[in-house]
């Protein structure tokens, strides 16, 4: 969501784009951004124009992402890392879904900003670590 509406982080999330050859992201990570634009045009700090660009940056870019879909055992493990680390549902898919991709294809690097969820990952993968 950082990289499609005015928030901090942003050029962090930047330049993790730009370093990276792939683009990899759960499913749920649309609705989930989504979800958060459309609550921040309610709120009013996202203005209905801006929302209108969001939606379409996000849509145009999703194309280019590797989509990761959540099956049972995705689900199931993301129960256990939920469990194991005191995440939020959702989040523990996120960081299942990168261990599955990392488990694949190698070289995959994690990035949140949720604290508790970072230090999750550091524990079972590598993480784009912010400097």
């Amino acid at each position: 969501m950082k990289i499609y509406i005015r928030e901090e982080h942003r050029d962090l999330v930047e330049r993790a784009l730009n370093d990276a050859s792939q683009v990899a992201t759960s499913v749920v990570a649309y609705p989930e951004a989504r979800s958060a634009f459309a609550r921040k045009k309610r709120e009013g700090t996202l203005r209905s124009e801006d929302y209108d660009g969001a939606v379409h940056a996000l849509d145009l870019a999703w194309e280019d992402f590797y989509e990761m879909r959540v099956s049972y055992e995705i689900a199931q493990t993301a129960g256990n890392i939920a469990e194991r680390f005191a995440l939020r549902g959702l989040d523990a898919v996120h960081l299942t879904t990168a261990m599955r991709i990392h488990s694949r294809a190698g070289d995959t690097r994690f990035l949140a900003f949720d604290q508790r969820l970072v230090d999750a990952a550091r524990q079972v993968m590598p993480i784009y670590e912010i400097h």
